[in-house]
Formats: C-alpha cells, structure tokens, sequence
C-alpha cells in the first residue's frame, strides 16, 4: 500500500509561497518588518568588531539534506519458548532408550531457528525545512521533517529451486521438508499432526528395511510409524513449521512538522566585544510520527508460501519547549540547541497474514487438519512518549543573504512500539502479543544553506 507523505506536499507549498514573496518584495523599498530587497548575492559588510552585520527583522528559510542512523530492537523470528521433535524417518515401532544396534537413534530437539533478525540499525536520507519570520528578538519559524525512511533485512535458507511438488519423494524441490524453523504455537495440539511417506513401498536404505503398509495417500502408501502393521492414527507425525527460504524486511519512517515561537534574549548591556554569544528560547507544539513495519516472507517446505505483515503507527504530538546558544565569529556561526516534547502516543497497529497458500490437507507429506489461512488484525493504544533533540551546527556567511550550513543532530524518543516485537506467533491466526514498549536513537549529519530576506 502506497502512503502520501503530507510533508511532502506541505514542502511544495512552502516553495512556491517563498517564490511569489521574493517577487513581491522586490517592488518593496522598506516595511514594518525591515528592509526586504531580494539583495541575496550582496557582500558581507563587517562593523567595528568585525562580525557581520545582521538584519534586525525579516524572514528566513533553511534547508537540510540529512544523512541520519537509527538504532534497531533485534528479535527473535518465532516463539523463542517453543521447542520442537524434530520429524524421524525410523517406521517400525518405538525405539529402545538407548537405541540398539541397527535401531535409528532418536530424534534431536529443535530450537527456534532464528534467534536474532532484523531491524537492525541503519543510515537513510531525508530532508529538513525551515521557514519563519523574526523581528528584531522575537520570531516564529515552521520546521517539517521528510524522512529519513530506515531500511533493513535479511535471508535466510538454502533458497527454493521450484514449487513444484517432487514425484520421487513427495517434496518441494529444494530441500526436503525445509532449513528454516520458526516456533509457532497453536491453538490445537493436533494442528501439526499428518503421516508421513518418505520411501517408496518396500524400499531399502543401508540394508535396513522400511516397511511401507496402509492405505493409499495419493497413489502412494503411509509409513508404518507406530508399527503396528496397519494404516491408522497411531501413523502420524508432528509437522513442525519450516521452510526453505525465508526473507525478513523491516521500514521505519519518520517525519513530522513544528510550529515555534521564539524570544532571543537582550544582550545590549554587556561589552560589545561579548555581544556575538547569544541565548534564545521558545515553546511550541510539535507532531512526530514513526512508522514502523516488519515483514516476514516464507517459501517451501511443508506449509509453503506464506507471508505476515504487521505495521504500528506512532502518531506523537504534544507541547515542545526549546533553548538555543549561538556565537558568531567573523563569517562564521556556531549554534547550539536543545528541545523536548512532552508526547501524547495515539498507535495504530495493523497486521495481514497469509499462512499456506499452496497447502493441501491431507496431503503427501502435509498436516491433516492445517488449512491455508489469511487473518487480519487491528488494535489501538495510547501512550506517554517524550522526546528530546539535540543540534550542534557551524554554518559560514557566504553572502549577506546566505550562508552554509553543516551539523548534528541527535534524537531520542520513549515508550514507543516496533512492530518486531508485537508479532503473536500462534497458528492459525497470528494476531499481537504484548512485546512491551521500545525507544528509538535517530543521529547523524545535516548539510546545507540559510537563506535572509
């Protein structure tokens, strides 16, 4: 499903309200606000101090490629407290403890394959607008966040050469029953269970014959399991959840948008070779938005394709208050600031499953009673989630209008969801567990130019 992001249409109608105000402004000899000649390729003029001369009012717009890493919650694919008997190819009867000699040993228990997968951390590109107005130690500005959009995943298995079922041995070509196990309890204990037919009738193995006897499964016949010399219940087996590939992604998305008022603070009583350090603060409201998806897809094996899908929506929004310190030398500005948001968390969570599309009931080698399942689920919550800000930047006065500009900027935010540790992993319908809450640290770089008007 194709999401609009809506700051990206705010960002296109902030451009072109930038461009039809430089139009006018230019037939604009002065105003309340300040002289606004469009004069942005002008030179820096310097006072006495030599640091440049600063409009006292006008408008502003500042834009910033970013380059920013956010950390991961790496979790297990699977219900890490499930266990399972691996399948046995021994028919015949129960096997002697320890197993004697010419007997098959017993089955080894197998743990949740996939212990630790994604999301894992990772760097993406997004963008940053602000725009505003000040006059002479007061001003507003309007901050919109695009993206970064976080990416990450990974593959595991042997791979699946073909769907199609193997006419010698009752298999996906490929790999047998699968190299992928992930734990899933049920809501059954007999939602696993089918028979098994791994020879052909009479066949032979290392001199140790494997007695074929029972009816019929699609022209074939059942192995003996319990050996009892007839087709019965006793016969079946447990057909634990595997498959041959399975391909782990997980998106988190960010955006968002601020609205400040901000207040410098009057620094005309100290010397004046001290009047180039200035502090300022604000307050405002602030909405923060991180999405967040985890995707699982599996092929082959015994339940063959399948797919899940699970999405948690972080909509945050609350008060912000900010402070900020700036020092200029020369063409050359150093700032510094730092903000917090108390966060009012509405979540949205949403997940799709599809579970066996190709399965059979009954089938050659398949579980008798598991049908091929697609659910659903919805929920939603609230929570308290703060977040706090960080920038450090240094940006160098190119003309009297523009300047460059590169920083850092770090991110925290609490008591948030992600969509990998919310997962139910319960056949046949999935659904959410209970993963408790998470945190998220978004950091990295930020490049690019002021424009004063």
């Amino acid at each position: 499903m194709i999401v609009r992001k809506p700051t990206k249409w705010f960002a296109a109608i902030l451009l072109i309200s930038m461009g039809a105000e430089a139009l006018r402004a230019q037939d604009i000899i002065s105003d309340a606000f300040g002289d606004s000649d469009m004069q942005l390729f002008s030179p820096v003029n310097f006072d006495f101090d030599d640091r440049p001369y600063q409009k006292s009012s006008g408008y502003f717009f500042r834009y910033d490629k970013l380059n920013w890493a956010a950390t991961g919650s790496r979790v297990p694919l699977g219900n890490p407290n499930v266990t399972y008997t691996a399948q046995s190819t021994f028919t015949g009867g129960a096997v002697p403890d320890p197993p004697a000699p010419g007997t098959s040993p017993q089955p080894f228990t197998i743990v949740n394959g996939i212990s630790d997968t994604a999301p894992f951390a990772s760097f993406a590109w997004g963008k940053r607008y602000e725009f505003g107005k000040f006059n002479k130690n007061n001003g507003w500005q309007v901050t919109i966040l695009d993206g970064p959009e976080f990416t990450s995943g990974e593959n595991f298995g042997f791979g699946v050469n073909s769907n199609e079922v193997n006419a010698d041995n009752g298999f996906p070509d490929g790999f047998g029953f699968g190299s992928v196990h992930i734990g899933f309890t049920t809501t059954s204990p007999d939602y696993f269970a089918g028979f098994v037919d791994l020879l052909q009738n009479g066949g032979e193995i290392s001199g140790i014959l494997f007695p074929q006897l029972g009816g019929p499964i699609d022209g074939r016949v059942i192995d003996d399991v319990n050996g009892n010399g007839m087709f019965d219940l006793g016969d079946t087996i447990l057909f634990f959840p595997v498959w041959e590939q399975v391909n782990v992604r997980n998106v988190t998305e960010t955006d968002g948008i601020e609205l400040m008022r901000t207040f410098q603070v009057n620094n005309r009583h100290q010397m004046a070779k001290r009047q180039g350090s200035q502090w300022a603060f604000g307050y405002g409201v602030r909405f923060f938005r991180i999405r967040d998806q985890f995707s699982v897809d599996a092929f082959g094996g015994v339940y063959g394709d399948s797919d899940w899908e699970t999405e948690i929506d972080n909509q945050i929004v609350g008060p912000q208050v900010q402070l900020q310190w700036e020092k200029q030398r020369g063409r050359w500005n150093f700032n510094a600031q730092g903000r917090v948001m108390l966060g009012y968390n509405i979540q949205d969570w949403d997940q799709i499953a599809n579970f066996g599309s190709d399965l059979v009931p009954g089938g050659q080698n398949k579980p008798v009673f598991a049908d091929p399942t697609v659910s659903a689920a919805g929920r939603r919550d609230d929570d308290f989630s703060p977040l706090g800000e960080l920038r450090a930047e240094a940006s160098y006065q190119v003309t009297s209008a523009i300047a460059l500009r590169l920083g850092y900027t770090a991110m925290f935010v609490d008591n948030i969801r992600r969509a990998a540790h919310q997962v139910r992993y319960e056949l046949p319908n999935f659904g959410f567990r209970d993963g408790g809450k998470q945190d998220i640290f978004i950091n990295g770089v930020n490049f690019g130019f002021d424009v004063v008007y």
